[in-house]
């Protein structure tokens, strides 16, 4: 995951979820929203047959206007279990608490999956002796 960089200097938080956990877990505190870093998930101790399921951002407290002036990217690895036409969709949210009202976006996407054919190498033909 690279964070992206973000039009208010703030220090924030970055969590996740497995499929064994229920709370958030820290991975990174007190990042700097005004340096773009990249975060490698795969370096966390996770059992055989756990996995991430959630990433979350905390920005704590922002002003009016907060929003990102480089993207943030993710890049998955999906579970060995997939097969070609499985489907699968994806979630985000952003919540947002103002005088004690919260105020939630929500985006949905569905993934399709394709496993290519493998390619083969051709045979190429013997040269010199």
């Amino acid at each position: 995951m690279t964070t992206g960089t973000w039009n208010q200097d703030l220090l924030y938080d970055v969590y996740y979820k497995t499929n064994k956990s229920d709370d958030y877990i820290l991975l990174k505190e007190d990042l700097s929203t005004q340096e773009n870093y990249d975060l490698d998930f795969t370096q966390e101790k996770l059992d055989d047959d756990e996995y991430i399921t959630e990433t979350m951002f905390d920005f704590g407290k922002v002003d009016k206007g907060f929003r990102e002036t480089i993207s943030p990217t993710m890049n998955c690895k999906s579970l060995d279990t997939l097969q070609d036409n499985d489907t699968f969709t994806n979630h985000t949210k952003t919540v947002g608490v103002y005088f004690g009202v919260t105020a939630e976006a929500n985006s949905d996407w569905t993934t399709i999956t394709h496993i290519p054919d493998k390619p083969t190498c051709p045979t190429l033909p013997r040269t010199g002796r």
